[in-house]
């Protein structure tokens, strides 16, 4: 496979007829844009595997979201945990129909931080539009945000942002 880029390596496994991973490392050629190989990290290097399990047949596939301990938040509920209230302390956020501990971020979501709007809050419109508008963020008696009402740009920034918390945060729960 020349696509006109210099050798990069990746982790590939094969489960053999024993039943038994094997594991090893196979050069792939890098195409001429990151974006045409989803498994390239910026500017084209692999992203460092932490779980093999990412891995199969040569192919990054993400694990399916963990949906915490099956707990389940509503809005009011959710909104306890904005790092205000000294007797649920965990910060948590709401992204499409998702709940994510961001308490090891306290310093973005934590009382006075510069996302702190976001925390105990549904933020799925707010990050899908780039926003910290009050209008964009539901209040704790309202609804959450139905992610098919927004339009097919907002969505993909959406989903880029479920990526980017899914790979740094725990899944606690799932927003109702």
């Amino acid at each position: 496979m020349a696509f006109g880029g210099r050798a990069e390596q990746a982790h590939v496994l094969f489960l053999s007829s024993c039943g038994c991973c094997l594991g090893f490392s196979v050069a792939r050629e890098k195409r001429r844009h990151a974006s045409e190989f989803p498994e390239w990290g910026m500017r084209g290097r692999m992203k460092q595997l932490k779980r093999p399990e990412r891995v199969w047949l040569g192919l990054l596939m993400e694990p399916a979201a963990s949906q915490g301990d099956g707990k389940t938040y509503t809005l009011k509920e959710l909104s306890k945990h904005d790092g205000t209230n000294d007797t649920t302390p965990a910060l948590l956020l709401g992204l499409n129909g998702k709940v994510y501990d961001v308490s090891a971020a306290a310093n973005f979501y934590g009382p006075g931080a510069a996302y702190s709007k976001l925390a105990g809050r549904d933020s799925t419109r707010a990050l899908a539009r780039a926003s910290l508008r009050a209008e964009d963020i539901p209040e704790a008696d309202g609804q959450a945000v139905d992610a098919s009402e927004l339009t097919e740009s907002e969505q993909a920034t959406m989903r880029s942002w479920e990526q980017r918390l899914a790979a740094k945060y725990k899944v606690c729960g799932r927003l109702i």
